[in-house]
């Protein structure tokens, strides 16, 4: 029942364990106290595709947020809030199918919140609709003398005022445009910027899901190879030391509370005094041996110095004829017989002791016999389970390997198209060049034609301007052309990016804090009943997990598991109780297989055979006192030391051989030297023999001690207590082996809350999505409407001012007639124009001398009369009199003068008459008396009319 259970386990965790790293070496060790030494789990690097908006000193911040606060101006995030709660509730009743449409109070609800965005974009169908309609029309209008087309004037109260008016305003406009210009060129480079920031972070999400898969194949592969290998080392090593691990503690308790013991210190006391026993009588019996050949060695050395002397003529020399005489130790008996005895003695008791400590020790070896088919059965479960554990890593390996493929084949789809992109994408970059160029044309004609007319103007007669002037006001009647025709073209582009990013950046706001994903997807019952994700991970729709409560948690770089909840999924607790049922089945079945039979610790003769040994012995027969009686005898008869110095003085006489006596007194010395070793003997025997004296007290009772306390220690071991002993030592064994499981679940269980798949990078490539295509993709689309916008919208102010303004400075062709005024009563005074009928007739062609109005001008300046268009030479004039030439300050040139003997100007002039400057006329008086009097009375009248102040200008 177990088996099953454990595969369970380890399967289970080898699924989920696709959250972590990979580690080093395999351990196999733990702490004096059993607990695991664990390796350091590896932690998942941090993602490459890290995108921070905020800092970034390449985006267009400023420009994004004016275009962002206009979205956000037209649209508020509260009525963003309530758009996505339409749009859940409707799509929460169209998954639902209760969904009902009723198109027109739908229509209303939606217009209702997105009147902002409807308005926006019905202004620029209206602007575009509306230029194509007037354009056309505006142009044709002029072109038929209308709108401001007609080269004719009307009298101002100050036209200078006026001109120097839209010319500045057609100046501010300018420079507004201007701005919009250089606007619309920085979100060119916005656009690719944001295009080249789109193709790298691409690729590093990608590569970032990638790196975060096979970092979690490393985890996976630490927590099932190296922690799972720890534990089925520490498992394997104490199944295959069942013995040990069982029969240490078991011996500790038989020898600590069954007197065993004792018994053991008492079988060491036993064996060490039998030991000193044999130790004394051998070497008693060698010391008795050097003492006898040493007194013979002696006694021959002695003899051969005594043979010396007699041979020598010694006067004073000492006595030596008891030199060579030594005393006889053959005497002391020979212990051969009891050196064997004592070893046998010796050897029985060794043998009674091995025999104990190996029944003892065996405990371990009949521990084994009988664990030993559990001990198959658990190794046969590690096996199943390591196997379990491979293949399923090996099948995890391969479908990250799969899903790193497919992203691989992802990445080069994507490779692929921003490789085809690029080809193009310079075109991109040149046709938003050219729209900035067709603002700049606006802009060039307006300054142009501001410079031009201003460096042109003068203070003349709008018939009498000069081309240059002219052509100031034909600039910029240019620009106006253009401008209806760029402007189309811009609201076009502005329409269109605005229905598109502009209404997609209201996306953004909500994706940041999550409030999308929380009004949809994370919405109880908007895909189905109860949540969607616990539905799909856990099939399980009550289970509450949300994609917002995901990504909060992994933003605070939270472990997978508890940010997913996947406890619903794998839980650790079933697992714990799965394990301890595991524990307990084979913790019966080892209970039932250990049987340790009855100990026979000792013999039952081991009384019999030990008293039998040191009997054997015969110790009562050493006598120590005779024994130190004959070893006080003296080795020699004759003291050698005064000996040799009685031979040293008499080798002083000169009577001696002194050399002879010297060596033979050396030689004294020597044996003397060889006598002090005997005495040592001698010393030893007497030693062990008081020694073996002692034991011979003491070993029958030692004896006696030994063989009680091993029986006693055997009567113990072989009580009741001993096998419940037995069985609460399996108990703590098969607890420490499951332990180690126990701690390996409770490890993984802390990595999986803790440690295992910080999902900060799951966070990261959302976070570095939702900002590339907020912060860069719509807001580059953004900046390039709100500039095309811009200058489209301010071509209108442009196009009124510059229509406006080209009127001071184009060549008029004619005087506007005189404006009616009102009385206060009603009455309409009218203007009387020149007497026509006074003109002469020339056949229709109005080319006499008064066709052409003239209008005063209040300037000092004056034209020559080849400068007017109108001038028409004639030879027939007297050119040659000062009188008529210099008639006063030069003003407008004169009409166009051609000499008729019928012609005769009316001195009386109707009110209302233009006049012309006398000054200016420089034409000579005709040689007709009659002529020239009408000439000069003209000249006359026309000063007079030209002294009321009269300005004229143009509407």
């Amino acid at each position: 029942m177990a088996v099953p259970s454990h595969h369970n386990l380890f399967l289970v965790l080898c699924t989920f364990a696709v959250l972590v790293t990979v580690s080093s070496s395999q351990q196999c060790t733990t702490n004096p106290d059993g607990e695991i030494v664990w390796g350091s789990l590896p932690t998942i690097g941090p993602p490459k595709s890290s995108l921070d908006y905020e800092t970034d000193d390449q985006r267009r911040g400023t420009l994004s947020d004016m275009a962002r606060g206009f979205v956000n101006l037209v649209t508020p995030p509260e009525t963003v809030s309530e758009m996505l709660d339409y749009v859940s509730k409707t799509l929460e009743a169209v998954f639902n199918n209760n969904f009902v449409p009723d198109p027109w109070p739908m229509f209303q609800e939606i217009a209702a919140l997105l009147v902002g965005i409807i308005v926006c974009l019905s202004v620029g169908l209206a602007y575009i609709l509306l230029v194509l309609i007037i354009g056309p029309i505006f142009g044709c209008c002029r072109c038929c003398n209308n709108c401001g087309g007609k080269r004719v004037q009307a009298e101002s109260g100050c036209p200078g005022c006026l001109r120097v008016f839209y010319t500045i305003l057609l100046l501010c406009v300018t420079g507004v445009l201007c701005a919009g210009m250089a606007f619309t060129n920085f979100s060119n480079d916005f656009i690719s910027y944001a295009y080249t920031t789109t193709e790298s972070s691409a690729q590093a999400v990608i590569g970032d899901v990638q790196a975060f898969a096979t970092d979690a194949v490393k985890q996976m592969e630490f927590v099932t190879d190296n922690e799972f290998g720890t534990v089925d080392c520490l498992i394997r090593r104490d199944i295959a030391n069942i013995g040990d691990e069982i029969a240490d503690p078991l011996l500790e308790y038989l020898k600590k509370d069954a007197g065993v013991q004792v018994a053991m210190d008492s079988f060491t006391d036993l064996t060490s005094d039998l030991n000193e026993v044999y130790m004394s009588l051998a070497s008693i019996n060698s010391s008795r041996t050097e003492v006898i050949d040493g007194t013979a060695r002696v006694k021959g050395l002695l003899e051969g110095v005594k043979a010396d002397l007699t041979a020598l003529t010694c006067n004073s020399c000492p006595s030596y004829s008891d030199l060579d005489k030594v005393n006889d130790y053959s005497l002391l008996p020979d212990f051969s017989s009891q050196v064997e005895q004592a070893s046998l003695a010796k050897n029985t008791a060794e043998v009674f002791y091995t025999d104990f400590n190996h029944t003892l020790n065996n405990i371990s070896t009949l521990i084994d016999d009988s664990a030993s088919s559990a001990v198959t059965e658990v190794e046969k479960l590690l096996n199943d389970t390591k196997q379990t554990v491979d293949s399923a890593f090996d099948s995890i390996v391969q479908q990250v390997a799969q899903v790193n493929q497919s992203l691989e084949e992802v990445k080069q789809d994507i490779n692929n198209f921003f490789d085809t992109v690029n080809q193009y994408w310079d075109y991109r970059y040149y046709g938003l060049i050219a729209v900035t160029c067709l603002t700049l044309l606006i802009v060039l004609f307006n300054v142009i034609g501001i410079a031009m007319g201003t460096f042109a103007y003068k203070d003349v007669l709008p018939t009498e301007r000069s081309r240059m002037s002219n052509a100031a006001g034909n600039v910029l009647i240019a620009g106006v052309f253009f401008s209806i025709l760029f402007g189309l073209i811009l609201m076009l582009i502005c329409f269109l990016g605005f229905a598109v990013a502009g209404t997609a950046t209201l996306s953004c706001e909500p994706l940041k804090t999550y409030e999308a994903l929380e009004k949809t997807i994370d919405k109880p019952g908007f895909l189905g009943p109860g949540y969607f994700l616990g539905e799909t991970l856990f099939g399980n729709s009550s289970v509450e997990l949300t994609l917002s409560s995901i990504l909060t948690e992994c933003e605070q770089n939270e472990a997978l598991y508890a940010a997913m909840d996947l406890s619903y999924l794998f839980s650790l607790d079933s697992f714990v109780d799965e394990l301890n049922k595991g524990k307990d089945g084979v913790l019966d079945q080892l209970k039932n297989a250990i049987d340790i039979p009855t100990l026979d610790l000792v013999p039952d003769n081991l009384q019999n055979d030990l008293d039998s040994a040191l009997n054997a012995i015969n110790l009562g027969s050493i006598d120590p006192a005779a024994i130190e009686t004959l070893m006080n005898s003296s080795v020699t008869v004759t003291n050698l030391k005064e000996f040799a110095e009685g031979l040293r003085n008499a080798a002083s006489n000169p009577s001696n051989n002194a050399t002879e006596l010297n060596r033979l007194a050396d030689e004294v010395d020597q044996i003397q030297a060889q006598v002090e070793g005997i005495n040592a003997h001698k010393a030893r025997i007497v030693e062990n023999a008081y020694r073996l004296s002692d034991l011979n007290a003491t070993l029958p009772g030692s004896i006696t001690k030994t063989v009680a306390a091993s029986q006693a220690a055997e009567t113990k071991v072989n009580l009741p207590a001993t096998e419940e002993k037995v069985q609460n030592i399996t108990v703590d064994y098969v607890n420490q082996v499951f332990g180690y499981a126990d701690q390996y679940v409770e490890k993984v269980g802390t990595q999986l809350n803790e440690d295992i798949a910080k999902c900060q990078p799951v966070w990261q490539i959302y976070h570095t999505a939702q900002s590339l295509a907020c912060y860069y993709i719509f807001d580059s689309l953004n900046t390039l409407w709100f500039t095309t916008g811009w200058c489209a919208i301010f071509y209108i102010p442009s196009i009124f001012i510059a229509v406006r303004l080209a009127k001071y400075y184009r060549i008029m062709d004619e005087e506007a007639p005189p404006r009616t005024k009102r009385h206060k009563k009603g009455a309409r005074r009218v203007n009387q124009d020149m007497a026509m009928e006074d003109l002469p007739d020339d056949g229709g062609h109005h080319t006499g001398h008064d066709n052409i109005r003239l209008v005063e001008s209040l300037g000092q300046g004056g034209m020559q009369p080849q400068q007017n268009p109108h001038y028409i030479p004639d030879d027939q004039v007297i050119n040659g009199y000062d009188g008529y030439n210099n008639l006063g300050r030069p003003m407008a040139p004169p009409p166009a003068y051609h000499p008729d003997p019928d012609w005769d100007m009316p001195k009386n002039r109707p009110y209302g008459m233009p006049s012309v400057d006398t000054d200016s006329y420089r034409y000579g008086y005709s040689q007709d008396p009659l002529q020239r009097q009408n000439q000069q009375s003209v000249v006359r009248d026309m000063r007079e009319y030209n002294k009321k102040p009269r300005v004229a200008t143009y509407l």
